[in-house]
């Protein structure tokens, strides 16, 4: 009825509440770095537009992982933790964002050098995919031994490694096609 105050106590509580907490913080620190990877790129850049398109990579990125760690999770062939997901946002923000700009770079450099627009893109694709691909090699194969091989004995670092792992395929695949 109006007027009736209902407060619910225990473990149960206090650990939900935990968990609100650390997911409005992971949030707020997730949206503090985007700014501050924007302020840099503009920085760098000198233009808002390339700054946006490492970025907006980055974003679509984690928007294709999201779903495949939500089905994996649901079906428990993964388990994840608050730690986990925190972790492999970063990683994969940190990893999405140098293979992007691995592209813009290379494709400046090709502009510097005369080339077309479209010839640039070209070049610059052609001599930085293999680079993007064998990093994401180098970064995955690891990261989903941790996990999947039980090699992580402390089972948030195994958690944490096959997220990072979906997370860097996931960006690289957005860097290679959509950047």
């Amino acid at each position: 009825p109006a007027g009736l105050h209902v407060y619910v106590a225990g473990a149960g509580a206090t650990i939900m509440d935990e968990f609100a907490a650390t997911d409005r913080q992971t949030q707020v620190i997730t949206a503090a770095t985007f700014v501050v990877l924007l302020i840099l790129l503009v920085i760098v850049y000198r233009s808002l537009i390339t700054a946006m398109v490492p970025l907006l990579s980055v974003i679509l990125g984690l928007a294709v992982a999201k779903p495949i760690i939500s089905v994996l999770a649901s079906n428990e062939l993964i388990s994840i933790s608050s730690f986990s997901l925190s972790i492999a946002v970063a990683v994969a923000v940190a990893a999405g964002t140098g293979f992007a700009m691995f592209l813009i770079g290379r494709y400046h450099e090709g502009r510097r050098l005369g080339f077309e627009p479209s010839d640039a893109l070209a070049d610059s694709y052609r001599g930085v995919a293999s680079a993007i691909v064998g990093s994401t090699l180098i970064v995955v194969a690891p990261l989903s031994a941790l996990a999947w091989l039980s090699l992580g004995r402390i089972s948030m670092f195994a958690t944490t490694g096959v997220l990072c792992a979906i997370g860097v395929l996931a960006v690289a695949v957005s860097a290679l096609s959509l950047t």
